[in-house]
């Protein structure tokens, strides 16, 4: 497949970067490429080249910031999880589902803001390859807002589980050598 390539391109970068004998947060390289693997196959190689930094708002301090994606997804994923544990949100889920509340109104722009990056980018975008444009290409008759939602939900639930599972694997691998 010609995902493999993109894979060990990426991770090949990846390991390029890192210093020898200097120490790297494991957990945070995984989630990283992990990241960048999944969105170039999702929505294309030239993703970085042309992807703008995300307006994040913090929803304790109102502090505005510009960020690079990952780190706005994920701090709105700290974000979500914080909120999801608000007494009010849990007694009242309703309030989330209607932006009832500043927490939950800065977590919905933030969020909104990721897929306003992300749209932006898809209108410039070139990478026929990727799995947004295949899609949109085999499936003539599907709505593309409603691809969208799919692949960003490929994203999402994605990253999180190979990054994980990168993760333990390499320390798995650290603690059992003969397994290489």
């Amino acid at each position: 497949s010609w995902f493999i390539s993109i894979m060990i391109d990426t991770v090949e970068t990846f390991v390029n970067r890192w210093e020898e004998g200097k120490p790297i947060n494991m957990t945070w390289q995984a989630s990283l490429l992990t990241f960048d693997i999944i969105c170039k196959i999702l929505f294309g190689q030239d993703l970085h080249e042309k992807l703008e930094k995300c307006t994040y708002i913090n929803p304790n301090t109102k502090e505005v910031e510009k960020i690079e994606m990952h780190d706005s997804l994920e701090k709105l994923s700290i974000d979500c999880s914080f909120a999801s544990l608000w007494p009010l949100n849990v007694i009242f889920p309703w309030l989330v589902e209607y932006d009832i509340g500043e927490f939950n109104k800065i977590n919905t722009k933030n969020s909104d803001d990721v897929v306003r990056v992300i749209k932006n980018f898809l209108e410039t975008a070139d990478d026929w390859d990727s799995v947004y444009f295949k899609v949109l290409e085999a499936e003539k008759g599907l709505d593309k807002t409603q691809v969208f939602k799919d692949v960003m939900s490929f994203m999402f639930g994605g990253h999180e589980t190979n990054s994980w599972t990168l993760t333990s694997i390499l320390l798995y691998l650290k603690w059992y050598p003969e397994w290489e």
